[in-house]
């Protein structure tokens, strides 16, 4: 990592400045005002040419980098991590998980008596039995820079069948005000430079204004909206995670990705699991949960429960401080969360 990046790298390593932090009351995500729009998006992309389906090869895809290093232009917030009583937003919503078509085989989450600190690594036999089927491996290129990289994400059940959440930071620069990245796909139950499946392209992109504009971490929401591919509608195909806003900041979540910096190679799933801990952070709320997942995880999806059911997503991996390897962070997914999901699932 150059010395330009080690200030600040999204899942990847914030730095943590002690000296001149100033201590900002925590709260939910306030939602936006009507000064600005909530939600900013790409313009819609051609169906996916025979040439973008053709980029991805197997070389390309072992050699893409962690996203990590893309974070360059963002300003550490003058704020520290401010605990917060455990809670909820006032707004709140979901939708259930839905199973892929003709699945006949459904597997609880691998259930721990303690929470796992150290990425486990997610057994390959797995990958096809929901909601696990749901997870996978982003790819994409920033044409700032023309290298391509990596992040994590997973189908989520919405209303086009065809919706992927992920991290503000995997679909565009943050603060870049319209670095929109391209030859984004999506490739779920990847593994070693195979997916049964192939993969799902990018027909547009949404994040969050702050995120767009501004960087902020808390605000760091990312849905793409992809073609179907050769198999159909993704959530037909691997099936869909349910989606849950509003929800309480101490869930139990199981954090999945696909690490890719060492000990990792991004090659296979792992996940981690943890009770969620509330901090203001900014203007806004995030998540912590232990995990020492590394750069190319970031998007993955931290699933939870709900009304007894697992697999609805409720966060994803977002950024670390370098001091602190053994913490995941996600933005709270709160109504902010919504409004970027909802435009991806209705565009």
């Amino acid at each position: 990592m150059s010395e330009k990046t080690k200030h600040l790298s999204l899942l990847l390593m914030v730095m943590l400045l002690a000296v001149g932090f100033s201590a900002l009351g925590g709260g939910t995500a306030s939602a936006h005002t009507a000064s600005h729009p909530a939600t900013v998006s790409s313009g819609q992309l051609a169906r996916a040419s025979a040439k973008q389906q053709t980029y991805w090869t197997s070389a390309r895809m072992m050699s893409a980098r962690s996203a990590d290093t893309l974070i360059t232009n963002i300003t550490i917030p003058k704020a520290r991590l401010t605990p917060q009583t455990p809670g909820r937003s006032t707004a709140s919503g979901s939708a259930q998980p839905v199973a892929p078509k003709g699945a006949t085989q459904v597997k609880p989450v691998i259930k721990n008596a303690l929470r796992v600190t150290d990425a486990f690594s997610f057994p390959q036999s797995y990958y096809s039995y929901y909601p696990y089927s749901t997870v996978g491996k982003i790819f994409f290129t920033d044409p700032q820079t023309g290298y391509n990289y990596v992040c994590s994400g997973a189908s989520v059940n919405s209303t086009n069948l065809n919706v992927v959440d992920t991290a503000g930071h995997c679909v565009v620069g943050g603060g870049s005000a319209g670095d929109w990245y391209t030859n984004w796909a999506f490739c779920p139950q990847y593994y070693y430079g195979y997916a049964p499946y192939g993969c799902w392209y990018a027909r547009y992109s949404v994040t969050s204004y702050d995120w767009f504009y501004s960087g902020s971490l808390e605000d760091d929401f990312g849905d793409v909206a992809v073609w179907p591919n050769a198999y159909g509608n993704l959530v037909n195909v691997v099936g869909g995670t349910g989606w849950a806003y509003g929800q309480s900041t101490s869930q139990y979540f199981y954090p999945f990705g696909y690490p890719a910096e060492a000990p990792f190679d991004g090659n296979s799933m792992y996940y981690c699991a943890d009770t969620g801990t509330a901090y203001g952070f900014d203007d806004g709320t995030v998540i912590s949960a232990y995990c020492d997942m590394t750069g190319g995880s970031s998007g993955g999806p931290w699933l939870i429960s709900l009304n007894g059911t697992f697999g609805y997503v409720n966060g994803h991996n977002d950024f670390k401080y370098t001091s602190d390897n053994y913490h995941m962070y996600s933005p709270y997914y709160d109504s902010d969360w919504y409004n970027v999901f909802n435009v991806a699932q209705n565009g």
